[in-house]
């Protein structure tokens, strides 16, 4: 439909069909909203629309489907030692990188954009300080661009909290030894075909081994959950929160799961030669 005749009762019914039988979560309707919200705000902007319809729909009259058990949706300790065996053998810029983040309390994003020059082997320290992102731009006729990687020195948050130091475990190293060795000559740690990883190859590939591993596939943002779960010892909150770069409590506690499973789980990070 053109955006002019979109009216509210359009959009009820539209949502009305879509949630009827409680095929959607909350979160993914109010993400299909928050895209409804952008794209009138900016035909506003361009004077085709004066008002936008979307604000006159009561989310609440909708039905939706009921989240999942948070606990079972992450690595489990005995998959997270499988796979790791796994790609312990399978050295390419992918394989690395998904060990690497085993091994950090890292964003996607930040990992994607570490440089040779953020490792600091003698301190054992790799410095994070930014982020690589997929962006597309909004053309004149509300299409959009392909996806282009940029790489900016504006943290997640857009605090300072993101900007950070991690501790280099001798496993490591020894990842970031094997990337050197396959690119001795890039800028990023990380470069498939010259050039900076995707999330979603990431996630394709994180998919592709967990498959072949003979685990349950996660993706990428979940490994941060894993890291959290598992460092937690019921005193280290705080430390966490740094780690993880967070400026809320509130927000590192959202990643502790399955905290309370295994007696032994808190160890973990230990066995598998994890600083935390």
């Amino acid at each position: 439909m053109k955006i002019g005749e979109i009216k509210p009762i359009t959009l009820i019914r539209f949502f009305r069909e879509a949630t009827k039988e409680r095929q959607h979560t909350h979160k993914r309707i109010s993400n299909a909203r928050s895209v409804l919200n952008g794209i009138m705000s900016y035909a506003i902007e361009e004077e085709i629309i004066s008002h936008k319809p979307v604000s006159d729909v009561n989310f609440k009259q909708f039905t939706y489907k009921p989240v999942e058990v948070q606990s079972d949706n992450v690595f489990s300790r005995d998959d997270t030692h499988k796979l790791l065996h796994y790609l312990s053998c399978i050295t390419e810029p992918y394989s690395l990188a998904i060990q690497l983040s085993f091994y950090l309390f890292i964003r996607i994003g930040e990992t994607k954009a570490i440089r040779w020059e953020d490792i600091d082997y003698e301190n054992r320290m790799v410095y994070l300080h930014r982020q690589a992102t997929c962006e597309r731009t909004l053309n004149d006729d509300l299409t959009f661009s392909k996806k282009e990687v940029k790489v900016g020195n504006q943290m997640k948050g857009n605090t300072s909290h993101g900007f950070r130091k991690q501790f280099l475990t001798d496993e490591a190293i020894k990842i970031l030894q094997k990337a050197r060795e396959l690119n001795p000559h890039g800028v990023y740690v990380f470069e498939p075909n010259g050039e900076i990883m995707t999330t979603d190859s990431f996630n394709r590939r994180l998919k592709k081994y967990c498959k072949e591993a003979g685990v349950p596939y996660h993706s990428s943002h979940k490994i941060r959950f894993y890291n959290a779960s598992t460092a937690f010892d019921g005193n280290n909150l705080t430390t966490l929160g740094y780690l993880m770069g967070h400026s809320e409590t509130a927000t590192t506690l959202h990643y502790l799961r399955n905290i309370n499973k295994r007696k032994n789980d808190r160890f973990a990070f230990q066995k598998l030669g994890i600083s935390s």
